[in-house]
């Protein structure tokens, strides 16, 4: 029993280190390579007249689309619920708390709270399904770019631009898998949701191998879509790291509060390293 229970503790700990390595990397990949990109294409001279004149606001605008969108689709998912659903979590904190309190008591406190489990307490509302759901489509957005970027690439550059792309995706997978991991539904739509995400990139490979021969970089139109998609895809991450994942798992999270303070300095530099990550892999793509 007590190997056991050793072994969960473990194992909870590992998952809230991938958490946080994974929030590092969305954040990553939003200021890092999204934005930048979409400022780039909105500068872009082969713009028309009339989107170069309000030029690099655009993505300002698109993003704040994105983010707003995605609010008001999550508030929709929750229906009519909000303030069951609050009254729901105040009950937990004050619970937490009180528990909390009596622990240090008798143990002095743990590096992972029991009783959760992942070490962090789980509405599992609807909003958070809906949450992760568009978390997933702002980053494909980004990867059918990414895929028709590789498959337009001449030969010379293919390999580097290759490797590069291999680690940036594998990196969102990772972060993207443990949140899907983590939400309450079937094991089969958990699947889906994870498949999705692999495929999109070799759909615009493909795509991008058989526009090849008329592909035209600085053709307004495609500069445009880029441009808009990068935009939403940013709004959409800037959003969900900092509206839902750094507030819940983080700022407003009883349970992180109980961590350990080397536990917490570990998350912490799990997420730097997955927002380094990032960062690095930008040198190439």
């Amino acid at each position: 029993m007590v190997l056991a229970n050793s072994k969960s503790k473990r194992f909870t700990q590992l998952l809230q280190i991938l958490k946080m390595f994974g929030i590092g990397v969305l954040a990553g990949t939003a200021w890092i390579h999204l934005l930048p990109h979409a400022f780039e294409e909105f500068q872009s001279p082969c713009l028309d007249a009339g989107w170069a004149k309000y030029g690099t606001g655009y993505v300002g605008l698109f993003g704040l689309i994105a983010a707003f969108i995605v609010q008001l689709i999550e508030m929709s998912a929750g229906g009519g619920h909000g303030s069951r659903s609050l009254s729901a979590k105040s009950a937990v904190v004050k619970s937490d708390t009180a528990n909390h309190d009596h622990d240090h008591d008798h143990t002095g406190g743990t590096d992972v709270e029991e009783g959760s489990i992942d070490g962090m307490p789980h509405p599992h509302s609807h909003s958070t399904e809906t949450s992760v759901i568009l978390l997933e489509a702002g980053i494909m957005f980004h990867s059918i770019i990414i895929g028709v970027t590789l498959g337009v690439t001449p030969d010379d550059a293919f390999g580097t631009l290759l490797a590069a792309i291999c680690f940036h995706q594998m990196f969102e997978g990772m972060a993207l898998g443990v949140l899907i991991g983590n939400l309450r539904f079937s094991n089969l739509t958990k699947t889906l949701l994870c498949i999705m995400y692999p495929l999109i990139t070799p759909i615009g490979i493909a795509i991008g191998i058989a526009v090849r021969s008329t592909y035209n970089e600085n053709s307004p139109g495609l500069i445009l879509t880029h441009g808009i998609l990068n935009s939403l895809s940013a709004g959409i991450l800037f959003y969900n790291t900092y509206a839902e994942l750094m507030s819940e798992e983080i700022s407003h999270n009883n349970t992180f509060r109980s961590y350990s303070l080397t536990f917490k300095a570990a998350c912490f530099l799990a997420m730097y390293l997955g927002a380094a990550a990032m960062a690095i892999i930008a040198l190439w793509a």
